[in-house]
């Protein structure tokens, strides 16, 4: 179990994220996701660990779920 810190980019930019988590030696991992034209959330691959884009999918659903909760905290 990993814990994962999103940041948006920008705060005028709802489709790029900043990730962060650590790995097994205690030091980050940060990396981008982006949405691509099709609407999904993509890891923008750089040299990583294998299992970060195995969770591109549940980074996804977290994503989402977070600008779910950030839009109704502003009305």
């Amino acid at each position: 179990m990993r814990e994962f810190n999103f940041r948006q980019a920008s705060m005028n930019d709802n489709s790029k994220y900043l990730v962060d988590v650590p790995d097994d030696n205690g030091g980050r991992i940060m990396f981008y996701m982006y949405k691509n034209d099709n609407g999904g959330w993509k890891i923008a691959l750089d040299l990583m660990p294998v299992w970060v884009p195995d969770a591109e999918a549940a980074l996804a659903e977290a994503i989402e779920e977070n600008f779910k909760t950030e839009l109704m905290r502003r009305k």
